[in-house]
C-alpha cells in the first residue's frame, strides 16, 4: 500500500484535514462533517479507514467549532438566548444554524478541490455523524453535486423534531412559563427551523445512492423519526431498491461504531 498523506490547511477561512495516498490520481472525495462540539479531527480514523477504499477524505471544522470556535459573528441564536439553558433549546437551534452555513463550507472546498489533480469532485460523497448526520441530509438535498450520502446518527426531521421537543419541554413546570413568555420568539426560531429543514426535499435525491445509519437505542436521535423518513423515501426507489438502505445497529445509542463505519466505507466504495 502506498504511503497515507495526512495535511491540514486553511481554505477561505475553513480548518482542514485531508488524508489521501501518495499516489493519489482522480480519486472519489468523500467529505466528512462532525458533532456538535467536535472538530476535523474526530474523523481521522473514518478518514483512514475511507483512504483504505481508494478514496481521498476531507473533513474540515464546522463554523464555531475546532479552529473556527471564535467565528461565532452570525450567530443570532448564541447572542440572544431565549429559553431555559437546561432545556437544550438554544443549543439545538445554534447547532442548525452551524449546519445552515455548511452548504458555504462544501462551496468552498469544492472549489479549492476541482483543479487538484488528486481528486475528482464529480464523484462526491457527504458523510457525518450527529449533527453532521442532520447536515449530510441538508446538503444532500440542496446540492445536486452530491453523488452518494450517508448521514450516521443524525435526523432529517428538523421541523418535527423541534416541535416534539418544544411540546415536551412545555409540559414540565420548571420550564412552561417561561416558553409561554418565549412565544414570539419562539414563533421566529420555528420559521426558521422550517426554513432549513431537508425532509420533504429528499425524495429528490433519487436515484443517487442514500444508507442511513442509525443507533437502535439512540435517545438523542430517536430513530422513529428516521424509520418515518425511510418509509417516506422507499416509493421514490422502488426502481432501484439496492440504493437506498436503512441500517440500524442493534443495542447502539449516540455514538458511532466501527461497524457503521465500515459499512458506511463499502457503500462509498460500491457506489462513488
Amino acid at each position: 500500500m502506498n504511503r497515507i498523506i495526512t495535511e491540514q490547511f486553511v481554505v477561505q477561512g475553513i480548518p482542514i484535514l485531508s488524508i489521501y495516498e501518495e499516489s493519489a490520481s482522480r480519486l472519489p472525495l468523500v467529505i466528512y462533517i462532525h458533532g456538535y462540539g467536535g472538530s476535523k479531527k474526530d474523523g481521522l480514523e473514518f478518514g483512514h479507514k475511507i483512504v483504505e477504499r481508494g478514496m481521498y477524505f476531507v473533513a474540515f471544522d464546522a463554523a464555531g467549532h475546532g479552529e473556527r470556535k471564535q467565528d461565532e459573528r452570525d450567530s443570532l441564536i448564541k447572542e440572544s438566548s431565549v429559553y431555559p439553558p437546561d432545556t437544550g433549546l438554544d443549543t439545538w437551534l445554534h447547532m442548525l444554524e452551524v449546519i445552515a452555513k455548511t452548504t458555504e463550507d462544501i462551496d468552498a472546498l469544492l472549489l479549492h478541490f476541482m483543479n487538484d489533480p488528486k481528486v475528482n469532485t464529480e464523484r462526491l460523497g457527504v458523510t457525518g455523524l450527529s449533527m453532521g448526520g442532520y447536515a449530510v441530509y441538508f446538503i444532500a438535498a440542496n446540492d445536486p453535486r452530491v453523488q452518494v450520502a450517508v448521514p450516521i446518527i443524525g435526523l432529517a426531521s428538523f421541523l418535527e423534531r423541534w416541535e416534539d421537543v418544544l411540546l415536551e419541554s412545555s409540559t414540565y413546570e420548571r420550564w412552561a412559563e417561561a416558553l409561554k413568555e418565549s412565544e414570539e420568539h419562539t414563533k421566529l426560531r420555528t420559521a426558521f427551523v422550517q426554513s432549513i429543514d431537508p425532509y420533504d426535499k429528499l425524495a429528490s435525491f433519487y436515484p443517487k445512492p442514500l444508507l442511513i445509519s442509525i443507533g437502535d437505542i439512540d435517545v438523542e436521535q430517536p430513530k422513529k423519526y428516521t424509520i418515518n423518513l425511510y418509509k417516506t423515501l422507499k416509493p421514490a426507489y422502488r426502481d432501484c431498491p439496492d440504493r437506498l438502505k436503512l441500517s440500524v445497529h442493534d443495542g447502539v445509542g449516540h455514538f458511532v461504531t466501527s461497524a457503521m463505519m465500515e459499512e458506511a466505507c463499502e457503500w462509498f466504495e460500491k457506489h462513488l
